[in-house]
């Protein structure tokens, strides 16, 4: 990512901490710039507060969490943080399925408004083979959904 991104006028941060990391994605989406972040499971489970934060200011995201075990199954799909949110949760089964799926996960987050997690596990993680992205981009518009709606403001009062 750190080589190819530039190439394609994006940009790959390192952070020192999990919580460093988290943060600068909350800081980009707020901004409005399309971010993810790639962690294993227990680099997410630091990132339980930001993201169930992420998820109730409605700022899209992508999550790749590439997992050590199956406990993070119940993490992803039910909640961590304070609760009261979900994401939405693709799990590839392949490694051209994960690259199609990623590309789904920003499309889909862009629409709804809320982060969307990637679920790999430690197989798919540690998988090396050639992909097809001129197959990935086909069922997937790569044009972001239209404006959110703007919220109503509330009466001020004097």
């Amino acid at each position: 990512m750190s080589h190819r991104l530039p190439q394609v006028g994006g940009v790959c941060m390192n952070a020192e901490s999990e919580i460093e990391a988290i943060n600068m994605v909350w800081g980009a989406a707020g901004c409005g710039v399309r971010a993810m972040i790639a962690s294993t499971g227990q680099g997410i489970s630091l990132m339980q507060e930001s993201l169930a934060e992420l998820a109730n200011a409605q700022l899209p995201c992508v999550v790749v969490n590439m997992m050590r075990g199956q406990g993070d199954y119940f993490q992803a799909t039910r909640g961590g943080g304070h609760g009261d949110y979900r994401h939405i949760v693709l799990a590839p089964s392949t490694v051209q399925e994960a690259v199609e799926l990623v590309m789904l996960a920003f499309y889909l987050a862009d629409k709804w408004r809320n982060p969307v997690d990637v679920l790999g596990d430690f197989l798919l993680g540690h998988t090396s083979e050639a992909v097809d992205f001129r197959h990935a981009t086909r069922p997937i518009s790569r044009r972001r959904p239209g404006p959110r709606p703007a919220r109503a403001a509330a009466p001020r009062t004097t």
